[in-house]
């Protein structure tokens, strides 16, 4: 992780490009959350999250402007993807 946050703190000269980074990496790691809670069964308060954050999800492939975001911190959601990423 400090590898990462260190490339995108590099970037700090170029706005426009920090700013789509990080909507990339949003992307790929949502995806990631989207398809975990998709296969899941079990319905909870992060699972109707999950389906709110995913109907507005694919509008944009800007995801600055996205109207509803995946809260990392909630730890339902937290507790979900920790399996995923190590995997």
């Amino acid at each position: 992780m400090e590898a990462l946050d260190n490339f995108i703190n590099n970037v700090k000269g170029h706005q426009d490009k920090r700013v789509q980074l990080l909507s990339d990496l949003y992307d790929v790691v949502g995806r990631a959350i989207i398809n975990n809670f998709k296969n899941n069964n079990e319905s909870s308060l992060a699972e109707d999250v999950i389906k709110l954050v995913k109907k507005h999800f694919d509008k944009s492939l800007q995801h600055s402007l996205d109207e509803y975001k995946i809260p990392f911190s909630d730890p339902g959601i937290f507790q979900g993807i920790i399996p995923v990423f190590a995997s």
